[in-house]
């Protein structure tokens, strides 16, 4: 019995996948959309701030697009926004 119990089946041999992970890749979006600036709508007016959920959208995903094609470290690949702040984007460009 390679499963440990006769007729259990794993997810795969289901067909269920695993649907924790694309959970838990939407959560780590939404905590990096936070972290990028979506907890609070700075202006006043609705159409000011749909631009702006608009911008913080278009910044998350360069920011995931740039861990994806550009950091080739797969640690490098985690980091959350405050890092990437703190070692990518405040370096001076020369």
């Amino acid at each position: 019995m390679p499963n440990g119990a006769a007729g259990v089946k794993t997810p795969h041999e289901v067909g269920v996948g695993r649907p924790w992970v694309g959970r838990a890749r939407a959560e780590d979006r939404i905590r990096c959309a936070k972290d990028t600036g979506q907890t609070n709508l700075p202006l006043h007016d609705l159409d000011q701030n749909r631009i702006w959920c608009a911008i913080v959208a278009l910044a998350c995903e360069i920011t995931a697009c740039m861990q994806m094609l550009v950091l080739t470290d797969l640690s490098a690949r985690r980091w959350e926004p405050k890092r990437l702040r703190l070692r990518l984007f405040s370096i001076a460009a020369t």
